[in-house]
């Protein structure tokens, strides 16, 4: 008698420690489940490089970019302002921020770059990207305690220009941005410059194939803004 007590009391206990680590198992499960969905989670992630182009052409180029991944928030879809933030002659930052709803910018002006203009009566510029100015506008801002956010700041660093990224995205957004393009973009506006500074001194036969290595490897994916990079790259 007191055996078999003591028998089904040890089982019992196993029973209870069973039950007790597959709900400790499931509750593991749940927040795991709830921790890890990649379109739900948000993730810090940071990267720079430099490039040879001015700090307001670079700036432009990218605020040009993001412009266009979000149209909803321009005056005119069809030809979207380079939204950014002046902090100085050589300090520019292009932000947007969510909050439960779209991305919105965070801006005191835009940047403004002549399209087509270069072009007329086909004549070769002296600039790739054109004349570029800063247009003061009344300051606006994203959301606060946003959610997500993109921010690149565009600073003068030596003979160069630097270009530091810091996001927080859903991998939903992290994946859908061209931002790890931008590097790519870049290096091609200052490679098209670099051509140009070269056009008096260098045979047109080897400018020729550069410029053609040069749009093969920056490919399709930047909308209207890659169609006006294509035509001054033609023209070239």
């Amino acid at each position: 008698m007191g055996r078999n007590c003591g028998e089904n009391r040890h089982e019992r206990i196993n029973l209870k420690g069973v039950g007790l680590g597959l709900a400790l198992l499931g509750s593991f499960g749940l927040g795991s489940c709830a921790s890890t969905d990649p379109f739900q989670r948000v993730e810090d992630q940071s990267s720079q490089f430099r490039t040879s182009l001015g700090v307001p052409e670079a700036a432009c180029l990218i605020a040009e970019v993001l412009a266009y991944e979000f149209p909803a928030t321009q005056s005119n879809p069809s030809q979207p302002r380079a939204l950014v933030w002046r902090n100085g002659a050589h300090d520019f930052e292009i932000r947007y921020d969510r909050g439960s709803g779209s991305f919105l910018p965070r801006s005191n002006g835009f940047l403004h770059r002549m399209r087509g203009g270069i072009v007329q009566g086909r004549s070769i510029p002296n600039q790739f990207l054109g004349p570029i100015r800063f247009v003061n506008a009344p300051s606006v801002s994203g959301p606060i305690g946003a959610q997500e956010t993109i921010r690149v700041r565009v600073t003068k660093a030596g003979t160069k220009t630097l270009v530091q990224i810091v996001t927080s995205l859903n991998l939903l957004h992290r994946k859908g941005l061209p931002l790890r393009r931008l590097g790519l973009l870049l290096r091609f506006g200052a490679r098209m410059q670099q051509i140009l500074d070269r056009k008096g001194t260098q045979k047109p036969s080897e400018l020729n194939k550069e410029i053609h290595a040069a749009l093969a490897q920056i490919g399709p994916g930047f909308s209207a803004l890659q169609d006006d990079l294509l035509e001054r790259a033609q023209l070239i």
